[in-house]
């Protein structure tokens, strides 16, 4: 459509400079011989027409190519310097050309709405850090400040305070701990070390970390299906932060005498892994955030609970290191429920 259009053009061009030299060359004629032979203009015609169209259709060809030529430079600055030498049929790549600028405007705004989520991510994380570095920070120079103003000689308060301040150290170690490894599964620097390893030991040990915790409010820690062995390829070390982490999510968040399973099924080659507790439930519009670091759904809450806020981030990002990937579902009702698979051996 468009080479019969440019074609179209040239000859429209062509057929008024050829009317217009015949007629120059008529006139001429008429003026110098009494009987002009019309043998000549209807040459000058032809000739001034075929020369015509083949310049002026050279030249818009010509014209059209140095414009495409200079938007494939601004689209296509990644390509190859020989790509962008190759010259380019510019009648033929007229509509590729304006399919590959909207494209490309396309995803230079797509780009852009990605920058602002990550600029908006960027600035929740670093007030949500400064928050959590804050309280502790805080607690920790208001407990040494009455300390030197005199409680330190009195046992009353001297005791107390200086083990709240440790826990006050505590918290903020363990944040410093959480980030680091957090950063480090991120950027590949934390190696996995897999080896065989039965998930049914690594499920008990943890639950017996957990024991004294669900006993004081009651809920049971439950392996689904009594068995013995239950063999992964996994960095055992690791897996057991993901169980320590949910069971302790658990038991924080679920309802006293409630329960948190653990539940394994054998898929082909993988172990289908459930974590489950009949806590209240968390609402819909929060799961797709909550492996986010320090996303809270309940600050107030969260801060009596305790904890980093780091924790199902790193859940996330360890079943992610070991090629799988976790998902939750919850009901306000029944609980929630954490998934994900592991290699069988």
């Amino acid at each position: 459509m468009q080479e019969d259009s440019l074609k179209k053009l040239s000859v429209i061009i062509a057929l008024i400079l050829s009317l217009v030299s015949a007629g120059v060359c008529l006139l001429a004629m008429w003026s110098f011989e009494s009987k002009p032979n019309a043998l000549v203009p209807i040459s000058v015609f032809l000739l001034t027409f075929l020369s015509g169209f083949f310049l002026v259709n050279s030249f818009l060809e010509n014209f059209i190519y140095s414009k495409i030529k200079l938007i494939y430079r601004t689209i296509n600055q990644f390509k190859s310097i020989d790509d962008a030498k190759k010259k380019i049929d510019p009648v033929v790549s007229l509509e590729r050309v304006k399919h590959e600028v909207e494209q490309w405007g396309k995803a230079r705004s797509e780009e852009i709405e990605e920058y602002k989520k990550r600029e908006a991510f960027r600035r929740e994380f670093i007030g949500n850090l400064a928050h959590e570095l804050k309280t502790p920070i805080f607690n920790i120079q208001g407990y040494v400040f009455t300390l030197l103003d005199g409680a330190v000689d009195d046992p009353k308060y001297a005791v107390p305070y200086l083990q709240r301040t440790e826990r006050s150290v505590e918290r903020l170690i363990s944040l410093v701990k959480d980030l680091d490894q957090i950063s480090k599964l991120e950027s590949g620097a934390l190696q996995l070390e897999k080896k065989p390893t039965n998930l049914v030991d690594l499920v008990n040990e943890s639950m017996d970390s957990y024991s004294e915790q669900a006993n004081a409010k009651g809920i049971k820690l439950i392996l689904a299906k009594p068995q013995d062995r239950v063999m992964a390829h996994i960095d055992p070390q690791r897996i057991r932060q993901v169980f320590d982490n949910l069971i302790s999510n658990g038991i924080k968040y679920g309802k006293e005498e409630g329960k948190v399973e653990i539940d394994f099924l054998k898929i082909d080659k993988a172990i289908h892994v459930e974590v489950s507790n009949d806590g209240p439930g968390i609402d819909a519009k929060h799961l797709p955030r909550l492996f986010e670091r320090f996303y809270r759904i309940d600050h107030s809450r969260n801060r009596e609970i305790g904890g980093s806020g780091l924790g199902l981030a790193i859940v996330k990002h360890i079943v992610e290191a070991h090629g799988s990937s976790i998902t939750v579902t919850s009901d306000q009702e029944t609980g929630t429920v954490f998934t994900f698979n592991l290699e069988k051996v």
